[in-house]
């Protein structure tokens, strides 16, 4: 029954024995620290990520130093060679062999969604700044536009008048002026 609920949860139990030096020994009516049903950290460390196996170490290590409660994520590949994310939080004992007991779970569908939401930040992110690429294209557009126009019809006003018998010069200077201008 435990299995099962434990199974439903995605939650094992976690006692883990580490290598080192003996601490204090042990009171015999506690079972963590007889070193019974505990699986050695060496052998947990193996199967994590290469990744996360010195912060998993690390982390353990500050936890049996300290006293302080284990609270860390990291990841373990399957036999195919996915990931699946867990999340180890328990407390050290101290007494004998120093160990950590406390729970596993998988928090693998959170770590998809937190990377999906990643990902879906950065496309929007890049949506957003080529909107705002195009706009400044198009009032670049627009501010170029406007000169160039009235350049061109000045332009053709001037040929119009170069082609005059007698050309207007007053009238011509004033539309070279605005050009140049």
């Amino acid at each position: 029954r435990v299995g099962t609920l434990s199974g439903a949860a995605r939650v094992s139990i976690c006692d883990w024995s580490l290598q080192g030096q003996e601490t204090a020994p042990a009171p015999p009516a506690d079972p963590l620290a007889s070193g019974e049903g505990g699986k050695d950290f060496d052998e947990v460390l193996r199967s994590v990520h290469v990744n996360d196996r010195d912060r998993l170490s690390q982390a353990t290590w500050h936890a049996i130093e300290t006293g302080e409660e284990l609270d860390v994520e990291y990841r373990t590949l399957d036999p195919q060679g996915q990931a699946k994310w867990l999340v180890a939080r328990g407390h050290p004992v101290r007494q004998g062999k120093p160990r950590i007991a406390g729970v596993c779970m998988d928090i693998s569908d959170r770590k998809r969604a937190e990377l999906q939401a990643a990902q879906d930040r950065a496309a929007l992110t890049h949506i957003s700044r080529v909107a705002t690429v195009g706009q400044f294209s198009a009032a670049i557009a627009h501010q170029l536009n406007q000169p160039l126009t009235a350049m061109l019809a000045n332009a053709e006003t001037g040929q119009k008048m170069m082609s005059q018998a007698h050309p207007p010069l007053d009238e011509l200077k004033e539309v070279l002026d605005d050009i140049v201008t």
